[in-house]
């Protein structure tokens, strides 16, 4: 008579333990993965509103000192800035593109990276005499480009600049 003690685990026990493995597995990887595309929305978003203020505040700054404004079909603004030069924003193709030489060249604002698919610009005091101050409403879409569709953000600015100066 032995006395050999039969330890181990039995069939069931195993599957048993492989099966609650890989449930864990399976749903740590459906959390990583959702983590990871929830971030790189997020950096998606954080690009197109870094890149569409930058835009909007380089806008604001020569509007704010600019002069003898006007809107050609709500998708252009031409003006004179503080310093004498004729200035042009536009939305060509998808970025927003500007002119510091009466329209003979255009140099984008905007990065590759994001798309704007709405650029308007909306004017009240413009009129010669009328004593209002010149406004510019600007509204734009823009949306992250180059990324997944799961990963891509879109952002809507609406913003209204005052002239500093009064037509007169």
């Amino acid at each position: 008579m032995s006395n050999v003690s039969e330890a181990g685990f039995t069939l069931l026990e195993l599957i048993v333990a492989i099966g609650v493995f890989s449930a864990v597995i399976s749903a740590s990887t459906g959390i990583f993965i959702s983590t990871l595309t929830a971030q790189r929305k997020a950096i998606a978003l954080q690009n197109v509103q870094d890149n569409i203020r930058f835009a909007a505040e380089s806008m604001a700054k020569e509007i704010r000192t600019g002069k003898n404004f006007s809107v050609n079909g709500e998708a252009q603004l031409n003006f004179t800035n503080a310093a004498g030069a004729s200035v042009i924003y536009r939305l060509a193709g998808a970025a927003i593109e500007k002119s510091s030489d009466s329209g003979a060249t255009f140099l984008p604002i905007t990065a590759d990276n994001i798309e704007v698919a709405v650029l308007k610009f909306y004017l009240t005091g413009e009129t010669e005499g009328d004593g209002l101050q010149p406004k510019i409403t600007i509204t734009a879409k823009t949306r992250s480009k180059n990324v997944k569709i799961a990963e891509q953000s879109e952002m809507n600015l609406e913003t209204t600049i005052s002239a500093r100066e009064i037509q007169s």
